[in-house]
């Protein structure tokens, strides 16, 4: 049987210094230590570390960035980019993404991304979904394109 995205509900990007940096599919949250077994192992000044089994899950959408320091490496977890988010269909936190981010959403460009982010810092925050409506050039057909991307 042929594997599909859908067989993998969670995708994490891993970049640094391992052999085969880019976005895993995973059928659960893994550790830390299965990515980077995924992604070929550690190379460059952190290959000979040992990655720590008991590190936390990595959620959905989260990006690990490992560099080696000679006597092990340095972590830094973040958030994917946007477009590779958008890419994944892990939606974007409306009251979250910038303006920048919002631009990798089908439908949202620069301007109209500029004017959600106006709109959400006058009302302090959207409040529901359907609340992006009140922004110019938002209306039922861009909002019904959008909203799959969009989360709160």
């Amino acid at each position: 049987m042929r594997e599909s995205v859908t067989d993998y509900p969670v995708f994490v990007e891993i970049d640094g210094d391992v052999r085969h940096p880019g976005v895993y599919g995973f059928a659960k949250p893994p550790a830390l230590e299965r990515l980077v077994h995924r992604a070929g192992g550690l190379t460059g000044n952190g290959a000979r570390a040992c990655v720590p089994a008991d590190a936390d899950a990595l959620p959905t959408g989260r990006s690990a960035v490992v560099e080696g320091t000679g006597e092990g490496f340095v972590l830094d977890i973040r958030k994917m980019s946007p477009f590779y988010r958008v890419t994944l269909g892990i939606p974007l936190d409306l009251n979250r993404a910038g303006a920048e981010d919002l631009t990798a959403v089908p439908g949202i460009g620069p301007m109209t991304a500029q004017s959600i982010v106006r709109e959400r810092d006058n009302r302090g925050g959207f409040k529901k979904m359907a609340d992006i409506l009140s922004v110019p050039g938002i209306g039922p057909a861009v909002y019904e394109k959008i909203r799959p991307y969009l989360t709160l």
